[in-house]
């Protein structure tokens, strides 16, 4: 009986984990780039440097002195808080999945499930909060400035966290039932 359900635990817990290092891939790369705003190809703004005409430095407090980017010194030290804490978050997601298969604790891979739902919530308020204070600059906006690629790449993650969290639930939920010799849609619904 254990292999059966383990085997499906583990057709899941393999899908579950391909999401979430895709949706890691799209988390780190929206943190690295510095396309979170743009007003043309040569200005733009993200979480850690500001570029002007292609001259780059480091995003800190103070005015903005760079041609209507924005510098949001108390928001921004916010957004990077939720956004980095998510990505530590991945390690612990990571190993208790892994860990919860090896082991043979469905429990733990529905709690590595819950808290990869818990990440998607950290980075997707990250994000909302960042998008929130940039439609207050009307400076920005004026000047053609609009939500960069980068941004956008960071909700393609939160979507892949929340499917990689649902995919550990469904998993767990459908190994407990198996466990207990509940078949609601068959040997299995994937």
């Amino acid at each position: 009986a254990w292999y059966g359900i383990m085997a499906y635990v583990y057709r899941c817990l393999s899908a579950g984990l391909l999401l979430l290092v895709i949706a890691a891939f799209f988390h780190s790369l929206a943190l690295a780039v510095s396309y979170w705003v743009v007003l043309d190809s040569l200005n733009h703004t993200g979480l850690w440097k500001r570029c002007v005409c292609d001259n780059c430095e480091s995003v800190g407090g103070g005015q903005s002195t760079c041609h209507g980017l924005p510098n949001v010194s108390g928001v921004l030290t916010g957004v990077r808080v939720l956004c980095c804490a998510s990505l530590a978050m991945i390690l612990l997601v990571y190993a208790l999945a892994v860990g919860g298969y090896m082991k043979k604790k469905l429990h733990t891979i529905a709690f590595s499930g819950l808290l990869t739902l818990v990440l998607a919530i950290c980075f997707g308020a990250g994000l909302t909060l960042y998008a929130l204070n940039y439609s207050t600059f009307g400076d920005l906006l004026d000047n053609g400035g609009s939500l960069g690629w980068a941004f956008w790449i960071g909700w393609i993650g939160v979507v892949f966290y929340i499917v990689a969290g649902g995919t550990f639930l469904a998993e767990a939920i459908q190994g407990l039932r198996q466990d207990r010799g509940y078949y609601p849609l068959g040997n299995g619904f994937l």
